[in-house]
């Protein structure tokens, strides 16, 4: 019987989360790597005994302008693609598995606190992280302060690429995080540790000129976090009140008479606005933009012609691709634009800076829509194409849904006629899918 290395001598607690929780990422995993690794094996069997696939018909012309330019080098080829390809596609399904594989199973990692260090869980790895290189601690609370997601920011060069991803999900860009929620068995005792850690002589800040400053607690800790994700999907209508500084119903409350002899309640503040530059729009809208051109090349690459026959497919999917993401970046200004719109007929209010605040807001408020996205990528990379679908067009209700509250509560107006805000949400979204579908439907299927 093999005996077990011994323990770090500095090792001071482990944090696991329970097994419930732990056990649910790996499911997905797990069902992923089964449907690629069958894939694959059929595919295998059938490129040893069998020469050719059944034919799938001729190429298309494609876009036109496109067929112009390649005609002088290439024409279009009679499929069947080589079997060869066939396979390939089984082997990028599966690479494209090992991805969201390492993404689940990491999403909420164990964590060890030592002396010297934080340890991050990767696979079946310690990842070191020194207290000198948490750069950040960004807290979000939720459901009144009964549930907290917190995201442990590192510097450049200790965690993994994918920890990007997660930092993303959480609504923030400053670099690599690690995401820890409540569910983490001594959650509280956990942050104490990291932040007396970090606050210790080990952990060195920086101040705006570059010199090296003595840590202090605001410095590394930002509380009550806007993690813009989960705090528009999770709480809707308390997000809307961040993203306009208007209070519910539009208002703010008046202050009550001070002659009055019942009691005097506390006057509603409204709440302060979440402050969005320009480059922080565009950075959202891109990255939801992203979404759509991203299915579309997984689904390429897994499902669709083979890429190699001529200059003509690879150019078409690409300015395809590129098409969608252009499309879906456009959206803001289209769906800003009518709720504007909207709203001035409505109401009567044709205030330029409000237009720039929706140009700035409408992204933030359609981030919850990566979340469904990331699922609906899954499910594609999982051959469960037809419920991608039905999650994406979920995905663009979900975000009519959430116009429609923006609406409501930048003008303000009541649900039936805030709808009107939604229309252009939903129109557009479901305008990108039919072009996608119209774009997805390669040669002969």
């Amino acid at each position: 019987m093999r005996r077990r290395p011994p323990e770090p001598a500095t090792r001071k607690s482990v944090y696991t989360y329970p097994r419930q929780i732990s056990w649910l990422l790996p499911l997905v995993s797990y069902f992923l790597i089964i449907v690629s690794l069958f894939t694959l094996f059929y595919r295998a069997i059938i490129y040893l005994r069998v020469s050719p696939l059944p034919h799938w018909g001729i190429v298309p012309g494609g876009l036109s302008f496109i067929n112009d330019f390649t005609s002088s080098f290439s024409t279009p080829t009679v499929f069947p693609p080589p079997i060869l390809w066939w396979m390939i596609q089984g082997i990028i399904g599966l690479i494209f598995a090992l991805v969201f594989i390492t993404f689940y199973n990491n999403l909420l990692p164990s964590l060890r606190v030592l002396d010297d260090r934080l340890e991050v869980r990767y696979g079946t790895r310690w990842l070191q992280l020194p207290w000198t290189a948490i750069s950040k601690i960004r807290s979000a609370e939720f459901t009144g302060s009964k549930w907290f997601v917190v995201l442990i920011e590192a510097e450049e060069g200790y965690l993994k690429p994918i920890h990007n991803l997660y930092s993303l999900l959480f609504g923030s860009t400053a670099g690599p995080g690690v995401i820890v929620t409540s569910d983490i068995k001594g959650f509280e005792d956990l942050i104490k540790d990291v932040l007396a850690h970090r606050l210790d002589r080990y952990a060195p800040v920086r101040t705006s000129i570059g010199a090296a400053a003595a840590p202090t607690l605001g410095a590394v800790l930002v509380e009550d976090y806007f993690a813009a994700p989960l705090k528009v999907a999770l709480e809707p209508r308390l997000s809307m009140g961040r993203l306009t500084g208007v209070n519910e119903g539009g208002t703010v409350p008046e202050a009550p008479d001070e002659n009055a002899l019942e009691e005097v309640k506390e006057v509603e503040q409204p709440p302060e606005r979440l402050p969005i530059t320009r480059g922080q729009a565009l950075g959202a809208a891109a990255t939801l933009a992203a979404f759509p051109a991203l299915i579309y090349l997984v689904d390429a690459l897994m499902f669709g012609p083979y890429l190699l026959a001529t200059a003509t497919i690879a150019l078409q999917l690409f300015f395809n691709a590129l098409t969608l993401f252009v499309m879906a970046l456009a959206e803001p200004l289209i769906a800003a634009g009518v709720i504007f719109a909207v709203g001035e007929i409505l109401t009567g209010r044709s205030d330029r800076a409000l237009l720039t605040q929706e140009l700035q807001a409408y992204p933030f408020v359609q981030l919850p829509r990566i979340l469904a996205l990331t699922v609906a990528l899954t499910l594609l990379v999982a051959h469960v194409g037809w419920l991608a679908m039905l999650v994406w067009l979920g995905s663009v209700v979900w975000g009519a849904y959430l116009a429609v509250l923006f609406t409501m509560r930048l003008y303000p107006l009541k649900i039936d006629r805030a709808i009107l805000g939604g229309v252009a949400t939903l129109v557009y979204g479901w305008l990108i899918i039919l072009i996608y579908n119209t774009f997805h439907f390669w040669p002969g299927q």
